[in-house]
């Protein structure tokens, strides 16, 4: 099933009804096929850091992995354990405890997400 934009297509079913039935298009199958091949629309999903389930799911894909507060860096196993294996488990997503949110993630912390987050990369 894909995903298509309703106001564009209401507007592209209207001009281009394959017959009209009391008034209303009638939209074929075939012409909704055709809208979303030349409509298409993505939808990233959300970039939240994984949690280390998830992480350990990851295997054979990429993972952009934070280091150090301004340290991102592609990395790919095929095992997803490898991703970890450097790293301590307890300081994932640690960060400062600081009320101003000044300083952001630890200098022992890391976190792993599916894409670099915005500004990054």
């Amino acid at each position: 099933m894909k995903i298509i934009d309703a106001d564009a297509f209401e507007k592209y079913a209207w001009g281009n009804p394959d017959i009209e039935v009391d008034g209303e298009p009638y939209i074929s199958p075939s012409t909704v096929q055709n809208f979303a091949a030349d409509h298409p629309i993505t939808i990233d999903p959300p970039n939240e850091p994984l949690t280390l389930e998830q992480l350990r799911e990851m295997d054979g894909e990429p993972v952009w992995i934070v280091e150090q507060p301004d340290w991102g860096h592609w990395e790919l196993s095929a095992d997803a354990e490898d991703y970890m294996a450097d790293r301590d488990q307890d300081f994932y997503g640690l960060k400062h405890d600081d009320p101003a949110g000044r300083y952001g993630l630890h200098v022992l912390g890391w976190l792993a997400y599916r894409r670099p987050p915005e500004g990054e990369a």
